[in-house]
């Protein structure tokens, strides 16, 4: 390698060693729904669907495997997203239009740089519970769920928030 060539990669280093860091790690916690406090995360701009089908996914595959994917997204959620989170969880899902059917419902999603956590409803038995999904990524890689807590939080039964029920949707 010329001289020339060992310190331009030298300066990428030093570059790249000073942008990761301040991009990753001092990135501010948003939230969707928004939470005073916190910065509000578009639900509509990249990665919040793909965290939420995400999250969804995961918390379907840990308790209810036999169970059809049907979901819930939090109120106020723009057709658009609903779209695009049905589309990544695939055919076999569906949104929640009826009061009644057994559904996981994204409760809240947080985003922070390359983490993320989305709290799910999930039925148990005779009630709904709350569990959260933590998912990690790389740069410029796909969010994968790291873990789960399960909560000991009974959730009230979850009611339909599509937007197309209300001929609001957009």
């Amino acid at each position: 390698m010329s001289m020339q060539g060992s310190r331009i990669h030298g300066f990428r280093l030093v570059l790249l060693s000073i942008l990761v860091p301040l991009f990753c790690s001092c990135t501010p916690l948003a939230t969707y729904p928004p939470v005073e406090g916190t910065q509000f995360l578009a639900p509509w701009i990249a990665p919040c669907p793909e965290v939420m089908a995400a999250g969804l996914r995961y918390a379907h595959v840990q308790t209810g495997k036999d169970e059809p994917l049907i979901f819930n997204l939090p109120p106020g959620t723009t057709m658009l997203v609903w779209k695009d989170v049905q589309k990544r969880l695939g055919d076999d899902a569906e949104p929640m239009t009826e009061q009644g059917q057994i559904t996981w419902t994204v409760e809240q999603v947080r985003i922070r740089g390359l983490k993320a956590e989305v709290d799910v409803g999930y039925p148990d038995g005779n009630t709904y519970q709350l569990m959260t999904v933590k998912l990690k990524s790389t740069a410029f890689g796909k969010f994968v769920p790291d873990y789960v807590q399960r909560w000991f939080i009974p959730l009230a039964e979850p009611t339909p928030n599509y937007p197309g029920l209300d001929n609001k949707g957009m």
